[in-house]
């Protein structure tokens, strides 16, 4: 599975699937990108919110760290920390 696929098909996952490809991508993000997923999740702890509407919410941040990760920019400052650069084309490592 590639980062392309899951920008398509975030939405269609089940939870078990989701909850394995997203902790497979927050493996492969930088430190920044990782930051700003830990943030969000300390914000919506006690939330009014929905377990749903947290998903939704965390599925769209994944979706703009993936378009942030892959931009001639998100190239740049991966290569600066030492990383490989990610593609849509990248392929997620297996997790179990």
């Amino acid at each position: 599975m590639t980062i392309g696929d899951v920008k398509k098909n975030i939405h269609t996952y089940t939870e078990q699937e989701r909850a394995r490809i997203l902790s497979a991508l927050d493996g492969m993000f930088t430190v920044l990108s990782k930051n700003s997923l830990r943030n969000f999740q300390k914000e919506w702890v006690g939330s009014q919110h929905t377990y749903k509407e947290f998903c939704v919410e965390q599925n769209r941040l994944f979706l703009q760290l993936i378009d942030i990760e892959t931009s001639e920019v998100g190239k740049e400052v991966r290569k600066d920390m030492g990383l490989a650069p990610l593609t849509l084309e990248t392929e997620l490592p297996t997790v179990n």
